[in-house]
């Protein structure tokens, strides 16, 4: 987890900074609409997981934005140069798990570790896999 520290009282954003970091769960939440009827496409002609082409490019995009790689740790603020994926997995059984899934630049890569993931998860009883003290994670 590589990150940097970011100068709090220099920043623009310093007055929302101490507003926000006082709150239990200072998190942000997004829901929009997106249209992906093209990757839809591209993913069942190449044969790829839809799930997984989309994990990848929402991921990707937000490691473009900047603000979506900031975390509150210890009354200041980290940039992290990558975050990751973590989402909701529906299981076989109508049931659901939570994977994490480690960003890569290319869909290839990232690709092949999702599906690692994916694997592990089919083969546990139990796939839930706290992971509290690691936020270099988005949450799908």
């Amino acid at each position: 987890m590589s990150s940097k520290k970011l100068d709090v009282e220099s920043w623009n954003r310093k007055d929302h900074f101490h507003f926000f970091r006082k709150y239990d769960n200072p998190f942000f939440n997004i829901c929009t609409e997106v249209e992906v009827t093209r990757l839809y496409h591209l993913s069942k002609k190449e044969g790829f997981s839809f799930f997984i082409a989309t994990l990848f490019a929402s991921t990707k995009a937000a490691n473009l934005v900047e603000e979506f790689r900031y975390r509150i740790k210890d009354d200041g603020l980290i940039i992290y140069d990558i975050i990751h994926a973590g989402s909701t997995v529906l299981n076989e059984d109508e049931t659901f798990g939570f994977g994490y899934f480690d960003y890569a630049p290319s869909f290839n890569e990232f690709n092949k570790g999702s599906k690692k993931v994916l694997q592990k998860m089919s083969q546990m009883d139990e796939n839930f896999e706290p992971r509290d003290n690691q936020d270099d994670l988005i949450h799908y």
